[in-house]
């Protein structure tokens, strides 16, 4: 007699994903077991597809391993795009979208968020030249991400048409020095510098380039990015975090009158492709558009070696001219450091 056998119908990735997005909110603990019984799959089998939802930012994972616990990532998530015009209003727009998704949060976490919000729009609006503005606003895990993205000419475009540098890593090292603005009656050009140091994660795109700062590790990078058109900046904050925006600022401030008086420069900016930082005219390079501040810290992380006539601009010749400038250094190698102390001034 002819058996047939019965066939096993084996569900498709798309068919169980959608199960768990459908399910998780009923059974959020035991998800992983209700999945397995509904499709006859093993334990890994659903991890691999929890983990792809996780890292598609569709589902928040909580909790260890034995007390996990999911949730759809939908309460702190929005996405939304606006027609650039000068008539828009970053408040208004924040109110409009931001308030709800950001109630909860503690007060030094929305503060944080609203100011980068603001100046990063306002910036788009005034500079960018685009015509659209896309912005996302997400909580995964414990970790809030604010991305605004226009689609204009770019911000180093911007001021290098502006300013005449001679490549965007010279944009990007003026940026960071803050006081840059391409319009000067309208903005102070301190949006970009204290939205960068106030998030614990900046990244800055543009123009293929992508300037990545570690505000918790107290580190940089600068990479290639496949942004070619328009700024995207994203923004990354702790939920619990406890920085606040006015520690930052008093970093970089006068206690009496609250001016924007200090700043850091990441020295390798300065340091085109190729490049041994040894000359009096890279030190002015490094040392230009440093008029209005009076306290300058040099950051010499990734720096390897310094010549003489380059230590000798910087520490003698500028503050001889600038006798109200204070001028320290830090994360110095061994050799960057005997150069800079053989160089310094003698009493």
């Amino acid at each position: 007699m002819l058996q047939i056998k019965e066939e096993i119908m084996i569900p498709s990735p798309e068919e169980i994903r959608a199960f768990l997005l459908k399910i998780i909110p009923k059974h959020p603990v035991e998800i992983i077991t209700v999945t397995m019984e509904k499709f006859n799959v093993s334990r890994m089998t659903v991890h691999r597809h929890l983990n792809w939802l996780q890292q598609q930012n569709k589902i928040i994972k909580t909790g260890t391993t034995r007390k996990a616990c999911y949730e759809i990532n939908s309460s702190n998530s929005i996405h939304f795009s606006l027609k650039l015009t000068k008539a828009l209003q970053e408040v208004s727009i924040w109110e409009a979208h931001m308030a709800k998704p950001t109630i909860g949060l503690n007060q030094s976490v929305v503060s944080i968020l609203e100011y980068g919000f603001t100046e990063i729009l306002n910036n788009a609006i005034d500079h960018s030249q685009g015509k659209k503005i896309d912005i996302s606003f997400q909580r995964v895990g414990e970790t809030l991400s604010l991305v605004i993205q226009d689609d204009g000419i770019g911000v180093f475009s911007r001021i290098k048409q502006s300013y005449h540098f001679d490549s965007y890593r010279e944009c990007l090292l003026h940026l960071t020095k803050g006081k840059l603005t391409t319009d000067p009656i309208n903005h102070t050009g301190e949006g970009i510098f204290f939205t960068s140091r106030i998030f614990d994660e900046f990244y800055l795109e543009a123009n293929e380039l992508c300037f990545y700062r570690n505000n918790l590790e107290k580190d940089w990078t600068l990479e290639k990015s496949d942004v070619k058109n328009g700024s995207k900046i994203s923004m990354l904050i702790n939920v619990n975090s406890t920085r606040k925006i006015t520690h930052i600022f008093n970093d970089y401030t006068e206690q009496e009158d609250y001016a924007f008086v200090a700043t850091d420069l990441l020295v390798d900016l300065s340091q085109l492709e190729g490049e041994r930082l040894i000359s009096r005219s890279q030190a002015k390079r490094l040392l230009s558009r440093l008029e209005p501040f009076t306290r300058i810290m040099l950051d010499f992380s990734k720096v390897k070696a310094i010549g003489q006539g380059f230590v000798d601009e910087i520490f003698r010749v500028y503050p001889l001219k600038n006798a109200q400038v204070v001028i320290r250094y830090m994360n110095a190698n061994e050799e960057v450091e005997f150069m800079i102390k053989r160089g310094l001034p003698r009493p």
